[in-house]
């Protein structure tokens, strides 16, 4: 009788690691957050040895910019459907609100590995032409256009860290929404204050 697999000499028999491995980090970050996050959990879930990801991925963080890929393609899905500026924020929003852990993964990637990534740098580059067509429809992109985004993804990545970290005075999801709607459509600083 021959013995059992084990872990270091499981065969895999389905093909596609890499894409089930990505996914099942998503699964495993929404759950329960990044920290929750190991090669050998998503090793486990898929039925692999752990060792076997590592001809798929250098190491966690490369699984995690997996993962950052799908959420910002998600969250350039969810804006993509704005027409106009207050629903591309609460898009942005709703989002940041319900999909926490996925948005923490993405917005936490350093520009530096965005950059080397191109699965990721193209997730990334939706989410900015989801932002920006809302702001310029037609023409080539400017400057200004370009720094209005920026602004507005500040403010909001701002309010929604201080909202989850219970720094701002507690409110309802709706009345945080509609506050933060109202701060980025008004000016912040009247034009001669700068």
């Amino acid at each position: 009788m021959a013995d059992a697999p084990t872990d270091e000499n499981r065969p895999y028999h389905r093909g596609g690691v890499r894409e089930d491995a990505a996914e099942a980090a998503l699964r495993l970050v929404e759950a329960e957050g990044a920290a929750a996050l190991s090669v050998r959990a998503i090793a486990a879930e898929i039925g692999v040895a752990h060792r076997a990801l590592y001809r798929h991925f250098a190491d966690r963080d490369a699984i995690l910019d997996a993962v950052a890929a799908r959420g910002f393609r998600a969250l350039a899905a969810r804006m993509a459907k704005a027409r106009a500026p207050k629903a591309l924020i609460r898009a942005y929003l709703e989002f940041g609100l319900d999909r926490a852990h996925l948005y923490d993964v993405a917005m936490s990637r350093r520009n530096a590995d965005v950059s080397s990534d191109g699965e990721l740098r193209a997730a990334a580059d939706a989410v900015i032409a989801a932002s920006t067509s809302v702001f310029q429809a037609s023409g080539p992109l400017t400057q200004q256009t370009i720094n209005r985004v920026l602004a507005l993804w500040m403010l909001l990545h701002g309010g929604l860290t201080l909202r989850r970290a219970a720094a701002l005075e507690p409110r309802s999801r709706a009345k945080f929404l509609s506050d933060m709607e109202t701060l980025a459509a008004s000016p912040i600083l009247p034009p001669d204050a700068v």
